[in-house]
């Protein structure tokens, strides 16, 4: 095959902006009601779910712009602008496109599926006063601007005085809706993003939620903030730490969602015996076995390996001598045929749990050759980082895929267990502030046929919905100190430069941010994916 091919370049991007020539209309969900959560259904097509979920559930739509994001539909301002945003678990803030950025003038077909939000529409937009807003990603996306608050509603539930990042200029046609801990927002002075909201809010009783991404094919998934879904993984949901960014003085400070990879192994679903060791013992391919810390991120969509690792991972599955490195693009490049075999990779996380990827979902169609031909790949990246453990890896979309996650960011935990592609079945598990609970069994089974009308069954009812009043949320290092917005004065009908410097001004109390009291509410919001290939990303 042909060393030269663009379309790997342009999956090397984490948080790549694929344009579309393809639209998307969201479906009409109903809202309906699971009782303290928040979930956002994830589809991959447009159908209708209206009868899918229980009364005062809030949906919001996600849809997967090729394959390579997941983008969730909010509405902002008074009266409400719809906006549609990349869910991402490697972030924390959520910001918008402002309708005078210049980026989304030149690529304005672009910018016009995504949305954009005219500041001057809004009559309850507030700009904030304590530092400009600015934001890069690895993939040196970004954009800056101001700091602002707005009315948000998502699905059914509204926040009003929500503070966000309102883009004046960027290089993305994309705007992003980030659940990361509080620390990793780049604004001096931290405040409380959309998962904390929820708490404060009175929706969630705890700040985690759950990430069902489902098949690389499928119709539907979820992202449930608050709860657990154990309808949608099987076997035992395993919990383990996070692990800070860094510990000063005995105390943590946490950024992302890092956890520890101890293990991985290729194997054959044909052959129990089969087990090819890669990482993780002494006598593994790759015999350095020290612990490698990885990033659990949703805006990823392919994930990066060190490259031993990686190139064990060939090895292991027999691939040495008809496996292509491209170094621009850093993605090992195979035959497509490979997508159909048995072969598994096992991915061992924090000494206790497994996920298993099948072939199918680890290698990709990522582009096409100068004939027209379909090009695939391991759906991986390699560092370039010459040191194993010099850096946190992370763990993208094509593995995530395979796994259902629940994010605790009280608790500083994860809860991980083998997904269930495709599960019809729906059994709620409310959270609350006593975390992930051990031992959690899932219901759901796989089914090899995406079904566009999934039926839901409510297996059972949700628990453990103890009232939480009184109780403060810690920030990411252990401190309340962002349970207060900055003071904020009216926008009015006109925008400020991106490079305006801003005056730092003292907070007023956010909304619920003095009591927080729990009741039954929850939200559902759906992500849509289009799996349209990847092989002409833009931004």
């Amino acid at each position: 095959m042909k060393d030269s091919i663009i379309s790997f370049v342009a999956v090397a991007s984490s948080l790549a902006l694929l344009p579309g020539a393809h639209s998307f209309v969201a479906p009409d969900l109903e809202p309906r009601n699971y009782g303290s959560m928040l979930q956002l259904g994830v589809e991959r097509v447009k159908r209708s779910d209206s009868d899918l979920m229980r009364r005062d559930v809030v949906p919001v739509v996600l849809d997967n712009y090729y394959g390579v994001a997941y983008i969730a539909t909010i509405s902002l301002g008074s009266p409400a602008q719809t906006v549609k945003l990349q869910l991402d678990t490697g972030s924390s803030d959520l910001w918008v496109q402002a309708s005078t950025n210049p980026f989304c003038a030149a690529k304005r077909t672009n910018c016009e599926e995504s949305g954009t939000f005219n500041a001057a529409k809004s009559s309850t937009f507030s700009q904030l006063l304590n530092d400009p807003f600015n934001i890069s990603y690895v993939d040196t996306t970004g954009a800056e601007g101001i700091y602002a608050t707005d009315t948000l509603e998502i699905g059914n539930a509204t926040i009003d005085n929500f503070v966000f990042g309102y883009a004046e200029n960027s290089n993305s046609s994309l705007g992003v809706l980030g659940v990361s801990f509080t620390l990793g927002e780049p604004s001096n002075q931290s405040y409380p993003n959309l998962p904390y909201r929820l708490k404060l809010d009175g929706i969630i009783d705890l700040v985690a939620y759950s990430l069902w991404l489902n098949d690389l094919d499928a119709n539907v998934g979820s992202i449930l903030f608050g709860g657990i879904d154990m309808g949608k993984f099987t076997g035992e949901l395993s919990v383990i730490p996070i692990y800070p960014a860094v510990t000063v003085q005995n105390t943590e400070y946490f950024t992302d969602f890092n956890v520890t990879l101890t293990g991985i192994s290729v194997s054959s679903s044909s052959d129990a015996n089969s087990k090819t060791i890669v990482y993780g013992t002494s006598d593994a391919l790759v015999t350095d076995h020290n612990t490698i810390y990885t990033i659990l991120d949703s805006g990823t969509s392919l994930g990066t390996f060190p490259l031993p690792i990686l190139t064990g991972i060939v090895d292991a599955l027999g691939l040495s001598d008809t496996a292509q490195y491209q170094d621009q693009s850093a993605l090992y490049q195979v035959d497509c045929s490979l997508m159909t075999t048995d072969s598994l990779v096992e991915f061992e996380f924090g000494g206790k749990t497994s996920i298993v990827v099948t072939m199918d979902q680890f290698i990709q169609v990522l582009g096409t050759d100068d004939f027209g031909q379909d090009v695939c790949g391991i759906a991986v990246q390699a560092s370039q980082s010459l040191d194993l453990y010099s850096e946190s890896y992370i763990i993208g979309d094509t593995v995530l895929r395979s796994a259902y996650v629940v994010y605790d960011l009280e608790n500083r935990m994860i809860g991980l267990a083998q997904t269930s592609f495709n599960s019809s079945v729906t059994e709620l598990y409310s959270l609350s502030s006593g975390g992930i609970p051990n031992g959690l069994n899932g219901t759901g089974s796989n089914n090899s046929e995406n079904d566009s009308n999934l039926s839901v069954t409510f297996v059972s009812t949700v628990t453990d919905t103890a009232s939480v009043t009184g109780t403060a949320i810690t920030t990411d290092s252990g401190s309340p100190s962002w349970l207060t917005v900055p003071t904020s004065h009216s926008h009015g009908s006109t925008t400020t430069s991106a490079h305006t410097t801003q005056n730092t001004s003292s907070g007023s109390s956010a909304s619920g941010a003095s009591t927080l009291t729990s009741h039954p509410a929850s939200v559902v919001v759906t992500i849509v994916a289009f799996v349209l290939g990847v092989g002409a990303i833009l931004m």
